[in-house]
Parts: structure tokens; C-alpha cells; sequence
């Protein structure tokens, strides 16, 4: 009985022991699917973005590069710590399309004039790859160095410029003379991020009595530059510092901005207050 007992005894004592031999190897398993996890979490999420980027690449222009003209309207109207935030962010979306794609890339701010403007970034950005994987692989990096200079000019540039208004008409203007800078070999895609309150040059948009009718007809007056072949964004459109345009004045706005594309000639044109 005793023997048996110990027997016994022994027998548990040799199944703990089993049991803790058998632990780390089962930590180590466990240990390695987290890793495994882990990775395809992150091969998930890199898929993801190279399929992203893929789509981008498919859509670029085809026989050109692509130009890319960022204007920023410095003035204190439209700007805060959200809308510098939201405004960056629109910035870094153009610029991965522009690296993507291949070709040259501004970014300025303006205010009261045509002259009155600061450069924020100016340069041609690519990436290189033998395959279209290689390239894509490479944007995050390249991206991220222009985001760098952009964030590192992005507050002096805004301080630079005068605070006596907002010639926004003018920036089309400005983006003539850019085309014409840089020939047919460039499909140029113009955005404009603004409140929308021009109030300079003598029209003034900085008024609540502005209307839908009064709006498209003051546009359609405008002797405005033609731009064929250009893709013209005007974002930002009402969303002003402090308290909030009404909705009437803001769709008065975007007709406008509408109406003024069209004297362009622009091969597109949109209006809104939230980025597409």
C-alpha cells in the first residue's frame, strides 16, 4: 500500500515535471504566432497602401507628368490650428500623387496680391524602380522628405505674407504664367485652399448680402486667363475662422468659384468647402 502510494506519488511529481518541461516550448509557439501576427498585420497594412498607390499610378497622366500647384491662402480669416492641420494634410495627399506620378511640385501661400506670395516648396519629385512594386515602395520615404521641408516652411512662409486681404482671383493669373512656364509635357492640376473671401482688387466677397444669382453673375464679369487643360480645385470654401458662415452665403461662394472656373477653360472644375 505504502509502495503504491509512493508510486503514485511519483507518478504526479513526474507529470508536473513533464508539464513544466513541456511550457517554454509551448511560450515559444505562442510567442512566434503573436510575431506571425504581427507581421501580417503589418504586410496587411503595406498591401493596403501599395494598393492604394497602385490605383494612383493607374491614373496618371498618360504622355505628360504631372504639375502640381498648391496655393494657400495665408490670411487669418481661414486660418487656424485645425484648418493648418486639415490644410497639411491635403498637401501631403497631392504630394504622394505627384510622386507617383513623376513630375514638379509647388506649394506657395499668398495673400493681398499675385505679389504678394511665399514660396513653400518648389521642385521636381519622382521615385525610380525597375517595376511598378519597386517604385511604389519607395514613396512613403520620398514623401516623407518633402513633407519635412513643407512643415519646416509651412509657418514662416504664412508669417511672411501681409495681412491687409485676399486676392484670390489673382491666383489664377499666376497659374497662366505657370503653364506657360511649363509647357504641353506637364498635365497641371491646380488647387487653391481658401476660405473663398476675396476682398481685394474691387470685388468683395466679404459680405452677407452675396447671392446665388448675384455671385454667378458677378463671376461671369471677371475677364479671367484661359487655362485649357488644367484641373482646377478650390477647396476650403466657407470654412472661416470663428463663427460660421451661413449655408446661403457658402453656396453663393461655390457658385461662384464655379462660375470664375468656367471663364477658364479648365478641362475640370470643382468647388467645395470639405476636400473630395
Amino acid at each position: 500500500m505504502t509502495n503504491s502510494n509512493l508510486q503514485l506519488r511519483q507518478s504526479s511529481s513526474s507529470k508536473h515535471k513533464a508539464h513544466g518541461q513541456a511550457a517554454a516550448p509551448v511560450l515559444k509557439i505562442l510567442t512566434s504566432l503573436t510575431l506571425l501576427a504581427g507581421l501580417a498585420g503589418c504586410s496587411s497594412a503595406t498591401t493596403g497602401i501599395l494598393a492604394d498607390d497602385q490605383k494612383i499610378l493607374d491614373g496618371c497622366p498618360k504622355g505628360q507628368q504631372l504639375a502640381s500647384i498648391i496655393e494657400i491662402d495665408g490670411t487669418s480669416s481661414g486660418r487656424s490650428t485645425t484648418s493648418d492641420t486639415e490644410r497639411l494634410s491635403i498637401v501631403q495627399e497631392i504630394t504622394t500623387r505627384t510622386v507617383i506620378c513623376g513630375g514638379h511640385l509647388t506649394i506657395s501661400a499668398f495673400s493681398s496680391s499675385s505679389g504678394s506670395t511665399s514660396t513653400i516648396f518648389d521642385g521636381d519629385v519622382s521615385v525610380a524602380g525597375e517595376t511598378d512594386i519597386a517604385k511604389l515602395r519607395r514613396v512613403p520615404d520620398a514623401v516623407d522628405q518633402v513633407m519635412t521641408e513643407v512643415k519646416a516652411n509651412y509657418g514662416k512662409s504664412l508669417a511672411e505674407l501681409p495681412e491687409d486681404g485676399s486676392d484670390i482671383i489673382g491666383i489664377y493669373r499666376v497659374a497662366a504664367e505657370q503653364k506657360l512656364q511649363l509647357g504641353d509635357h506637364y498635365k497641371m492640376a491646380e488647387t487653391i485652399l481658401t476660405d473663398g473671401e476675396q476682398n481685394v482688387g474691387g470685388i468683395n466677397l466679404d459680405t452677407d448680402v452675396l447671392t446665388k444669382d448675384t455671385a454667378v453673375e458677378l463671376a461671369r464679369s471677371i475677364p479671367m486667363p484661359q487655362l485649357p487643360d488644367v484641373d482646377i480645385t478650390v477647396a476650403g470654401i466657407g470654412r472661416v475662422a470663428g463663427d460660421p458662415l451661413p449655408s446661403s452665403k457658402i453656396e453663393a461662394l461655390i457658385d461662384f468659384y464655379d462660375a470664375l472656373c468656367a471663364q477658364t477653360g479648365a478641362s475640370s472644375c470643382l468647388s467645395v468647402t470639405d476636400w473630395k
